[in-house]
């Protein structure tokens, strides 16, 4: 059985702390690694800032929407905007070699950092509008707590 929670967020870089908190409180609620938390804090702030960004770039006053998830031995997070979206020779990008991750990320290369962290990264980009979902799974390391997570 899956538990979800959805964070709906107006796209202010000011509310990407929000968004990390969240994270982490569902990443204790799975019993996630604590070694692992950090990565999941750096992607979850990757992936906010990045919507945030491109929200503000096109002039889209949407919302972004931040859902995470308990499925199985995992935690999944979905990060969803509505802003112009990807090209998709943006998605396929490359670490250089011995570059430092926060290196990578100030450069512009987030989703790499997103992809070297997470157990899996998958981004969806649909065919005929602008906006991008971002999926990253975690693996957990034990049985969540009974205290689950509200569904959304």
């Amino acid at each position: 059985m899956s538990q979800w929670l959805d964070l709906v967020l107006p796209p202010d870089p000011a509310l990407v702390g929000v968004a990390r908190t969240m994270a982490v409180a569902a990443a204790t609620v799975g019993r996630m690694e604590p070694a692992r938390v950090h990565d999941l804090r750096t992607c979850v702030s990757e992936g906010v800032t990045n919507a945030v960004k491109a929200h503000r770039d096109a002039g889209v006053a949407d919302a972004i929407t931040l859902r995470v998830g308990i499925e199985e031995q995992s935690l999944i997070v979905e990060i969803v905007d509505h802003g112009p979206g990807l090209r998709r020779e943006e998605v396929v990008v490359s670490a250089v070699e011995g570059t430092e991750l926060a290196e990578l990320a100030e450069r512009g290369y987030g989703l790499t950092v997103m992809e070297s962290l997470a157990d899996a990264l998958e981004i969806e980009l649909p065919e005929d509008a602008g906006g991008t979902t971002v999926r990253l799974r975690f693996s957990l390391s034990g049985v969540p707590s009974n205290d689950g997570i509200a569904a959304g």
